[in-house]
Order: C-alpha cells, then structure tokens, then sequence
C-alpha cells in the first residue's frame, strides 16, 4: 500500500516494490487530488504484480510508471533551448578545413554583428521574422567607416551567412526543426551607383563642381582605366620596383591586369600552374563551384605577362607558391594590399583603392567581364579590401554602368585588344 506524507509545500507519496522503498511528491497541496493519484498508484501497483504492466528494473523510473498508467517510463526532461550564441559558436568550431580564408573571415564580421544586435543569448525560436527585421532597422541605422548608413547590401550579406548556417549546417546537425526564412523583410532603399567614367570625365566632373572629398572619392569609385592607362601604369609599377628587394609585385600587377584573377587566387597560384610551353595560366577558384573544394580555368598569357612571370621565376626563392617572399611561404592578403599602397599612395595611381584595374582588356566579344563571374552581386567597383582584380560582375546594373561610362569605345571597352597591341 502507498502512504501519503504533507510536506510544507505539498504532498508526496511513499511506496515499496520488493522490499525497495519509493517516494515522489505530488506537486499538490490539494489533499484530493493527492490521494486520487495515491489510489491511481496503488492501483496500478498491482497491475504490476499481476504481470499486467511493463517495468524494467534498472531502466525505468517506477513512480513515473505507476502515475502515468505506464504511458511514461521516466520522468520527462525539459529540453534546454539552445542560444544564438551556442549555436553560432559551435559552427565557428566546425569550420570545414577547405573554406576559404578570406570567407572565414568575412563570416566571422557577420557573426559578430549578428550576435550584437540579435542577442548571444536569444533562444533560437525567437529568431523571428519580426526579429530578423528588428535588426535590418538597427543595423541601417549605424555607420560604417566612412560615415555612411550600412548598405542594404551589407545586412542582406550578414542575413546570408545566418540562413547560410542555419539552413545548412544547423539543419543537418539537427539542432533546428524548421528553416529560418528571409522572405518578406524589408531594406532600406540603395542608392543606383554611378556609371563607370574614364579619368579624363572625372577630372571634369570635379572641377566643374565644389565636391566633399566624400564626393570625390565617389567619384573615383567609378573609374576605369583605359588600355593606354594601363601600359602607363605597368610601366609606373616596373620603374617603381626595378632593382628593388621585392622584385614579385610587378608580376603581381601583371597577373592582376592580364587574366582578372581575384587578389586570393593570385595568391593561391602555384608555380606549376604557369605553362610556358602552352602559353596559359591556370587560375584556381574557389567560389565558381561550392560543391567543389576548387576549380580551375585556363587563361591565355600575353606577352608582357609572360615575360613578367619569366624574369621573376629566374630571382623566385623556390617553393610551390607563384608569389612568395621564402621558399614556400604564400604572401598574405594584407601583404599584397601592403604592397599595393606604397607603390601607389604617393602617385597619381593613389585613386586605385584595390586590387582592381576595371578595363575589360583582353576580353573577346561574347565574354564575360570575368571568367567565371564574379562575387559581388551588383556591385561594379573594387572597395578598399575587396577581393577582386579586374572588373568582373556581368549582371545588368554593371551592363547598364559600363555601357554608359565611354561610349566612343562602347560597352565592351577594348575587347579582342590585349595590352602589348597585338
């Protein structure tokens, strides 16, 4: 028989199957309802010592069995909601081994953000669409470092990486039951960007006007160079370096003006990978094909490159990588953006923000601005930090920004020409 015992705050029964004494409290100061599962216990007890009800010693929790008429066999367990936080940093920790530095990173940013603004805290079925547009409000009303209002491009981006995770990584370790969805939120209006100008437009336009330096640089932002330009440039950056310590970043330039490779995957290219014999170069890419952990696509040398990369393999400190400081130790990304500003932060080249020479030389009628594509979305000029050489986005507002920019060459700017005139 079970006996019923009046705590301070309610009621518990006690009980003995095979000599074992058993408790469990009630959670009820209402002495009915007490005793009601009192005699549902004694009831059930001798089910089980009829053989009429399932209990397995050692495995179930007896008065869970009695209470509940056998339906549970253990007392059931709250699940603990997992966090925002939790759930962002164990990504960080399953990064996969193949991701591309560069994406780490800018995922890295977004998370950052994301944590901040949506909460470390926050359960994740919080994480609503009324939270999710809580946060594209808060963050278009920050500044980036120019002073500027974050871009709807920015928080779309950020958005990306959280659907990214949890669609994908959250969803196959089965910490989510159901998507996150992006739909239906609304961003801040953008702003079309200007058309692609030449120098001698832009010039124009400042003098015309009393522009902010902001309005200058916007101005620059816009700028591609023409194919005269650009042998003027090559040949800025060979004087610059000739004779010098660091006889690698003119090839760079080369690299850069010749195939439109991305800043990464020039410093990815291998040595191997430069076929004299055949006259190409291969570049690999990492962003062409996800599913892949590389691609690789062939690009013709021209002349001048071809005998960069020739005159800097006879002075190249050996190893597998192209560009190098030691023997098989890669140039980092903030080395080649080292490089890139002293050779031109005290020249007239000063405009160029990036990796970027936005021409289309090179390129035959019928292709695209960059083999392979590009990156960034709309995006049709190279900011500071971005990772891409040459002008490459082939979407319409790039379309609608370079077939305006020098209608004397038209929208395809030089194409079928390469740089050395041949």
């Amino acid at each position: 028989m079970a006996t019923l015992e009046k705590r301070s705050d309610s009621y518990r029964v006690i009980f003995y199957y095979r000599n074992e004494r058993f408790t469990r409290s009630l959670k009820t100061v209402n002495k009915q309802k007490a005793e009601e599962l009192q005699r549902r216990l004694e009831g059930n007890l001798q089910l089980l010592e009829q053989g009429r009800l399932d209990y397995v010693p050692g495995t179930d929790d007896l008065p869970t069995v009695l209470l509940t008429d056998g339906i549970l066999n253990a007392r059931p367990e709250v699940a603990k909601a997992i966090s925002l936080g939790k759930l962002l940093k164990d990504y960080l920790k399953s990064f996969p081994p193949g991701k591309e530095k560069n994406t780490a990173y800018t995922e890295r940013i977004h998370i950052k953000h994301l944590l901040r603004l949506l909460g470390r805290r926050t359960p994740i079925q919080y994480i609503t669409s009324g939270a999710l547009q809580r946060y594209i409000t808060e963050r278009s009303r920050e500044k980036s470092r120019l002073g500027e209002n974050i871009s709807a491009v920015t928080i779309k981006k950020e958005l990306g990486t959280l659907a990214s995770i949890w669609n994908h990584w959250a969803t196959s370790q089965g910490l989510v039951v159901s998507p996150v969805s992006m739909k239906n939120l609304n961003y801040p209006k953008k702003t079309e960007k200007l058309p692609f100008m030449t120098w001698e437009q832009i010039e124009k336009k400042i003098q015309r006007g009393k522009l902010n330096q902001d309005e200058k640089a916007e101005l620059w932002d816009c700028l591609f160079l023409t194919l005269t330009e650009l042998e003027e440039l090559l040949a800025f950056v060979k004087h610059r370096w000739k004779g010098s310590r660091f006889p690698w970043v003119y090839p760079m330039f080369c690299f850069a003006i010749f195939t439109g490779a991305r800043r990464s995957e020039i410093l990815r290219s291998q040595v191997q990978d430069l076929d004299f014999e055949a006259n190409e170069v291969v570049i690999r890419e990492k962003k062409k094909d996800r599913s892949k952990k590389e691609t690789l696509r062939q690009v013709p040398m021209a002349a001048p490159f071809r005998k960069a990369l020739q005159e800097w393999l006879k002075v190249h400190p050996g190893g597998l990588f192209t560009f190098c400081k030691k023997e098989s130790e890669p140039l980092t990304a903030q080395m080649a953006s080292h490089y890139l500003r002293w050779t031109l932060d005290e020249s007239k080249w000063r405009v160029i923000k990036g990796w970027h020479v936005p021409p289309f030389a090179n390129l035959q009628p019928g292709e695209p601005r960059h083999p392979g594509g590009s990156n960034n979305g709309n995006s049709g000029t190279f900011e500071s930090g971005d990772d891409t050489a040459i002008h490459s986005s082939c979407t319409i507002n790039v379309e609608k920004r370079d077939s305006r920019a020098a209608p004397e060459l038209g929208p395809r700017c030089g194409a079928g020409v390469s740089l050395d005139g041949k």
